[in-house]
C-alpha cells in the first residue's frame, strides 16, 4: 500500500508538471543602472511580451517605418528639385534674364566710362587753363582763406580768395573776392610793370569759359568758380 501511495503520488506530480503550459508569464524583475526596466519572462527563460509591450512595439515599428519612409520621399523631392534646377538653367526665361543683366551692366559701364572720359578732359582743359595763367602772371600758387569774418576778410562772411605771387618786378597782385551772392566774380588786378592788364585778363577769363561752355554744351558753374580763385 505504501508503495502504491508513492507511486500514485508521483504519478500526480508528473500529471501536474505536463498540465501546467510552458507560455505561462513569470514576472522577473531586473534592475538596471536607471532603476527602471522590467523583464517579463517565461519559465523556460524566453522573453514574453504583454499586451502593453506589443502596443507600445506596434508603436515603434509604425514610427520607423514612417521615418523610412520620409527618408525616401526627402531623396525624392530632392531628386526632383536638382532636376527643375537643371531644366530652369537651361530654359529661355533664364537665358533671357542673364543677357538683360549683361546688356545693363555693358550699358553701365558705357556710361561710366564716358563720364570718366569727360571728367579727364574736363581736368585737363582746367590745367591747360592754369597753366596759361600761371604763364601770363608769374603766379605760381593759390592761398585759399577762412570763410569767417575777419579783418582780412572781404567783410560779408563769404570768405575770401588770395593768391601768393612771385616775387618779380613783372609780376602782378591779384585779390580774387567771390561772393555768393552773385553769379560771377570780380577781379581787381594791379599791374606792376605786368604783361597784362585787368581788362586782358577780363577778355581772356570770358574767352575760356565761352569756349568750355560751347564744347560740353552747359553751363559750368564749376569751372567759373575754379577761375574765380585764380
Amino acid at each position: 500500500n505504501n508503495i502504491m501511495s508513492k507511486r500514485s503520488k508521483q504519478s500526480k506530480k508528473q500529471g501536474n508538471k505536463k498540465q501546467k503550459p510552458d507560455s505561462q508569464i513569470t514576472v522577473v524583475r531586473k534592475i538596471t543602472s536607471n532603476g527602471k526596466t522590467t523583464v517579463n519572462e517565461n519559465e523556460n527563460g524566453n522573453l514574453v511580451l504583454t499586451p502593453e509591450d506589443k502596443k507600445r512595439l506596434e508603436t515603434v515599428k509604425a514610427l520607423q517605418a514612417k521615418a523610412k519612409q520620409a527618408s525616401i520621399d526627402a531623396k525624392d523631392a530632392k531628386a526632383k528639385a536638382i532636376e527643375a534646377i537643371q531644366a530652369l538653367d537651361g530654359s529661355d526665361a533664364i537665358k533671357a534674364i542673364k543677357q538683360d543683366i549683361e546688356a545693363r551692366l555693358k550699358a553701365q559701364e558705357t556710361i561710366t566710362e564716358k563720364a570718366l572720359t569727360a571728367y579727364q578732359e574736363a581736368k585737363d582743359k582746367l590745367q591747360s587753363i592754369q597753366s596759361e595763367y600761371q604763364a601770363l602772371t608769374g603766379i605760381d600758387k593759390k592761398v585759399k582763406a577762412s570763410k569767417s569774418k575777419s579783418k582780412a576778410g572781404n567783410g560779408n562772411g563769404n570768405g575770401k580768395f588770395e593768391t601768393v605771387v612771385k616775387q618779380k618786378d613783372d609780376c602782378v597782385n591779384v585779390l580774387v573776392t567771390h561772393k555768393d551772392t552773385k553769379s560771377l566774380f570780380e577781379y581787381s588786378l594791379y599791374a606792376k610793370n605786368g604783361k597784362i592788364s585787368k581788362e586782358d585778363w577780363l577778355k581772356l577769363r570770358h574767352g575760356l569759359v565761352s569756349q568750355f561752355e560751347r564744347d560740353t554744351k552747359e553751363d559750368n558753374l564749376t569751372l567759373r568758380a575754379y577761375l574765380s580763385n585764380l
